[in-house]
């Protein structure tokens, strides 16, 4: 059978011969390639490969006969059908595995599609994979499957659980986890009483302990259901017992019983403790011994006045048979019996009854005129019972009314009026505390109140109704103790008072005293002051007190107020006023909390008892040195009040209103080094 080649296998053959040529133009190749491309598969069903054999679609040795077209005998330096300049034959610049195909030689990118673009014998090898999505929702997958580009998508996100991982796929490892509730108690507890469950944590990815949680505890007297029962405060009553050791259960001694109500244990309830014996048939001591040391009682059923009077003399009631006798051994008042000497009656009186009086008896009489008895000098007297039993006539002691005496200061005719018609001299001119006379400490003056009047009463010396001469001093308020000395005339019994202001009246009194070793020598002593004029009164006990005198003074040593301890202890400020000392030589003892450098100056420390509702103001205004002020109730602090520079380089502080009596301690203290002379206003006690 003949074969012939059809118009299609005649395009092919020369397309090849242009190829081997290599003198055809480029839109030649473009066309021929084209032509290939198009005629590649004929409507007879002949195909043209790369190797340009034509398949006939006939039996093989049809094929081979030698009436079918074969190759050239020249061969082309290269054989490139798809013009991708990869081929066969010298020229092409690789091999082609598919020269149908210009997208794939042995230059070729790798692409997912199934194909092998790079002739390397693989498909879609090294395209590599992909990553996307946070935590649990981390998916990888490879960039090509099956001839196909994949896509990567996240997993779905889930809600965050304590596992260490990241379930939500916010890059966050267990965020947002809350505490988990707990309780590790009984069964039937939880939420019972106190006990409470209790919350887990996630640290490091895994549930922690247990925490806060409260569980059943042992029963305790608070008003609480500490055993979480349900129950408060059940089962805790106890025997209880708190006399002395040994007496429990012996004689009326017996243990009580403590229980717990509203959260508290009572006292030891129906206890029975040792007591003091009674005479009741009853062991009251707890000794073992019932009624013993009862000591017997004193009695007396006579009237009032007459026990231990004449014959009279009381008795004794004694414990017997669990109670007390009736009063035995007493002697009450008998009717008088004359003339055997004894007072049976108790009225002290002898004999009474038998005569006019009692012999030694005695009663007041007085002779003078009436009205004149207990006026001036005159006194009644006493008239003695004598042995006859009649009054003796004669009145011992009495003072009668006189001529008056003068110069002498007394109601001698006991009219009321002291050396009426007399010229009294030395005249007093200094009498009130208006007209006091100036007195400088440390000196001695004399006196005399024989002709003075009663201006100024006192707290002591009966009132110190005498007659009384006034002196002011002037106090420079330096903390020093201050004595004043009067020594009257013989016989002449003194009062000396001291007042803060020139009434001299009772209430700015601030001391007063009478016979100080002796009748005629009165001293006082009185601490520190403030600043001021105070006034002395030379005063006499009663009346007829009166005469010449001395005035004598002295002053202590400053004291020292460097510390809280004795003997340089704080020193008492008790009034308001001013006061002033030196801090120079003193000691660094105290710092405040203001006031730069405090702790290196010299500082002196005082107390002030405020009491309730007063509010205290100090100052260091007039001191000579830069001041720090500061004050506590612990002495040193300054917890209470601190200031520096408040007036000027001077500083000032009010203490706080306490509602109960405060003691304060305030600091004068200097700012960095400085000291000097420190001056303290003290104002609102």
């Amino acid at each position: 059978m003949r074969h012939f080649l059809t118009s299609s296998m005649v395009l092919a053959t020369a397309a090849l011969s242009a190829c081997a040529m290599g003198d055809a133009p480029d839109s030649g190749r473009v066309d021929a390639r084209a032509d290939v491309r198009a005629d590649a598969v004929t409507d007879t069903g002949v195909r043209v490969d790369s190797g340009v054999s034509v398949d006939t679609g006939v039996a093989p040795d049809v094929a081979s006969q030698p009436d079918v077209v074969s190759m050239p005998d020249a061969t082309p330096s290269c054989v490139d059908n798809d013009m991708d300049g990869y081929g066969v034959g010298a020229g092409c610049r690789g091999p082609d595995c598919n020269d149908m195909n210009p997208a794939v030689n042995g230059g070729a990118t790798e692409l997912c599609d199934g194909v092998d673009n790079d002739c390397d014998t693989m498909v879609d090898e090294m395209l590599g994979q992909s990553t996307c999505g946070m935590g649990r929702c981390q998916r990888t997958v490879d960039n090509c499957a099956m001839g196909r580009p994949q896509r990567c998508e996240p997993g779905a996100p889930m809600a965050e659980t304590c596992n260490g991982m990241d379930d939500d796929c916010d890059g966050n490892i267990d965020n947002g986890v809350g505490a988990i509730g707990c309780y590790t108690g009984p069964a039937g507890t939880q939420g019972v009483g106190i006990c409470r469950q209790g919350s887990q944590g996630c640290p490091g990815g895994m549930v922690g302990a247990c925490m806060g949680e409260v569980l059943p505890g042992v029963e305790t007297c608070n008003g609480a259901d500490d055993d979480c029962d349900g129950m408060q405060d059940e089962g805790l009553s106890s025997v209880c017992y708190s006399g002395p050791a040994g007496t429990q259960g012996i004689g009326r001694c017996q243990a009580g019983m403590r229980t717990c109500s509203a959260g508290m244990m009572t006292g030891c309830m129906g206890e029975v403790v040792p007591g003091a014996e009674s005479c009741n048939s009853a062991d009251d001591d707890c000794n073992g011994v019932v009624d013993d040391g009862i000591a017997p009682i004193a009695c007396y059923t006579g009237p009032a006045g007459t026990q231990g009077v004449g014959r009279c003399r009381g008795g004794n009631r004694v414990c017997s048979m669990g109670s007390m006798t009736s009063c035995t051994g007493e002697i009450v008042p008998s009717p008088e019996i004359c003339g055997n000497g004894v007072d049976e009656n108790c009225n002290g009186i002898v004999d009474d009854g038998c005569g006019v009086c009692a012999p030694g008896a005695t009663r007041a009489c007085y002779t003078g005129a009436a009205g004149t008895a207990g006026v001036g000098l005159c006194r009644s007297g006493t008239e003695t019972c004598d042995a006859t039993r009649n009054w003796s006539g004669v009145c011992a002691g009495q003072v009668v009314p006189a001529a008056e005496s003068c110069g002498n200061m007394m109601d001698d005719n006991c009219n009321g009026m002291v050396d009426e018609g007399c010229a009294c001299m030395p005249a007093v001119t200094n009498e009130r505390c208006t007209t006091a006379t100036s007195y400088t400490l440390g000196s001695m003056l004399s006196g005399n109140t024989t002709c003075a009047i009663d201006d100024h009463p006192a707290t002591c010396g009966a009132g110190a109704a005498s007659g009384d001469a006034a002196y002011s001093v002037a106090i420079d308020g330096t903390l020093r103790t201050y004595s004043f000395t009067m020594t009257g005339a013989a016989g002449f019994d003194t009062v000396l008072h001291m007042h803060s202001a020139n009434a001299c009246a009772v209430g700015d009194e601030l001391v007063c005293t009478d016979d100080s070793g002796s009748t005629n020598v009165s001293t006082i002593s009185v601490a520190t002051l403030p600043q001021g004029t105070y006034f002395l009164v030379a005063d006499g006990f009663s009346t007829s007190n009166r005469g010449a005198f001395t005035l004598t003074s002295s002053a202590g040593a400053e004291a020292n107020n460097d510390t809280c301890a004795a003997p340089t202890a704080p020193f008492a400020i008790t009034r308001n006023g001013t006061y002033r000392g030196v801090t120079t030589g003193k000691a660094a003892n105290f710092t405040g909390s203001c006031g730069s450098g405090t702790d290196t100056a010299p500082d002196v420390v005082f107390s002030i008892s405020v009491a309730a509702g007063r509010s205290v103001t100090v100052t260091t205004a007039g001191s000579s040195f830069d001041t720090v002020l500061y004050a506590g109730t612990t002495c040193g602090q300054s917890t209470s009040a601190c200031n520096d520079d408040s007036v000027g380089l001077q500083s000032s502080i009010t203490l706080p209103t306490p509602a109960v009596t405060t003691t304060y301690f305030v600091v004068v203290d200097g700012y960095s080094s400085s000291s000097g002379t420190w001056v303290l206003n003290v104002s609102g006690l």
